[in-house]
């Protein structure tokens, strides 16, 4: 099944020294891990994104091709 929607967000918690951090969605609130890589401004707590749902190397669901709600306005024009 094809998990490409875009979901949107906030980051809760990033540990900058491990590279990670997670995500919480909008509507369920759930948190998804992400990793900084995925992530195409520097994450920062607190900053809007959205994101799509992927799936990591053990089946659990993580954001990936994220970018802040800033940048993806920025796009638009």
């Amino acid at each position: 099944d094809d998990m490409s929607e875009r979901v949107k967000g906030e980051i809760t918690r990033y540990i900058d020294n491990r590279g990670f951090g997670f995500i919480r969605t909008d509507g369920d609130l759930k948190e998804h891990f992400f990793h900084y890589s995925d992530c195409a401004p520097r994450p920062e707590i607190g900053m809007r994104i959205s994101a799509e749902l992927g799936m990591d190397k053990i089946g659990r669901t993580k954001c990936i091709n994220i970018e802040s709600e800033r940048q993806e306005n920025e796009n638009k024009d």
